[in-house]
């Protein structure tokens, strides 16, 4: 797992840095710079790709929040942490899409939260789903599913990115590969991901790009109490 340290404060970065030694189950790589600037020029001259951003939001110049919405456009499935001492900027740092946010003073216990957090986050991106078709193969990273719906013998495989990939796979397959922590399966014929979820209203689950599916009716318990252990496992 690879970080990005960037704080103007020498006190903090010496901190987390301790922290980082501390966590001795993990291989944890960083660099550290201490100004946005420094940390975006490093990025677009060495091409390098951090799995982890650690972005203090009150920096001289460029601002944590600023290098965020850079960094998420360049970097769509980069983790972004924000780091402050006013929780006034709680409500600004979701307009990057953060993966977490941290009020200083920093602690040991909340910092190992976070990046065991991250690491559980990272582990399922690495996940693919492998299928063929016509003679082909294809592999899909987890993450990146919508939703997996059958129709006769045929998988419509949605992904995130607006495209419906096809494949003849049984729906015994399909749970051969998916994570029953990442998925949930809402009537006979169709598998979700936790993730996409943006909302649970009656028998219709609402996904963040605004489709609207159907929960079958021996499905609802499960699907509830999965949605609700994924987002509690998020916190």
């Amino acid at each position: 797992m690879r970080l990005a340290i960037c704080d103007d404060s020498t006190e903090v970065v010496e901190q987390i840095e301790a922290f980082i030694d501390d966590i001795k189950e993990m291989n944890i790589e960083y660099d550290v710079f201490y100004s946005g600037e420094e940390l975006y020029r490093y990025k677009k001259n060495t091409d390098v790709e951090f799995d982890i951003y650690l972005l203090d939001i009150e920096m001289n110049e460029m601002s944590g929040l600023e290098l965020g919405h850079i960094l998420r456009n360049e970097s769509p499935y980069a983790l972004i942490v924000f780091l402050t001492s006013h929780t006034q900027y709680v409500y600004d740092v979701f307009d990057v899409v953060t993966f977490d946010f941290i009020v200083k003073p920093l602690t040991y216990s909340r910092f190992k939260m976070t990046i065991e957090k991250a690491a559980r986050y990272l582990r399922r991106l690495k996940i693919n789903f492998i299928f063929s078709y016509r003679k082909n193969n294809y592999s899909i990273p987890c993450h990146l599913i919508m939703y997996i719906e059958k129709h006769g013998r045929k998988a419509y495989i949605h992904t995130r990115d607006d495209k419906i990939k096809e494949c003849n796979i049984t729906i015994k397959e399909i749970w051969k590969q998916l994570s029953t922590k990442m998925f949930v399966q809402i009537h006979a014929s169709c598998i979700v991901n936790l993730e996409v979820i943006s909302e649970i209203v009656k028998d219709q689950l609402i996904l963040e790009d605004g489709t609207i599916l159907y929960v079958g009716r021996n499905h609802k318990q499960e699907v509830k109490i999965k949605h609700l252990a994924f987002l509690k496992e998020q916190l």
